[in-house]
C-alpha cells in the first residue's frame, strides 16, 4: 500500500466515523422529539402537523373555550422571514340577539 493510498483510507474511515455518530445523534434526538411535541401540544393546547406543503407547519388550537370555534394558522418557514396565514371558524350568532343588545344600550329616542 502506498502512502497516499494510506492517507485515504484514514481519511474515508474518519468520515465515515462522523456520518455513524451525527445517524446515531439523529435517532436519539428523534426518540426524543415525540414525547417533547406531545408535552408542548397538551400544556399550551394546541397540535403541531405538517401544513402538506414544503416548510409549512399548521398550528391548530384545541382548547378554545367554546368546542365548536376552530382556530389554526400556518407559518411558512420557506424565507428567512416567516409568513402566517390565521384561519378561524365562528359560531353561528343570531343577528336579532345582536341587535336586541344593541338597542338596550341606545336611547330610543333623541334627547
Amino acid at each position: 500500500m502506498n502512502p497516499p493510498t494510506r492517507q485515504w483510507r484514514l481519511y474515508a474511515d474518519g468520515v465515515q466515523q462522523v456520518r455513524a455518530a451525527q445517524r446515531q445523534a439523529l435517532t436519539q434526538q428523534q426518540a426524543k422529539n415525540v414525547p417533547e411535541l406531545a408535552f408542548w401540544e397538551d400544556h399550551l393546547g394546541m397540535r403541531i402537523d405538517g401544513a402538506g406543503v414544503a416548510d409549512h407547519l399548521k398550528i391548530t388550537f384545541t382548547h378554545l373555550s367554546e368546542p365548536d370555534v376552530e382556530s389554526w394558522f400556518v407559518v411558512s418557514m420557506a424565507k428567512r422571514d416567516y409568513e402566517g396565514t390565521l384561519r378561524m371558524r365562528l359560531l353561528a350568532v343570531s343577528v336579532s340577539s345582536l341587535t336586541v343588545g344593541c338597542s338596550r344600550t341606545m336611547p330610543t329616542t333623541p334627547g
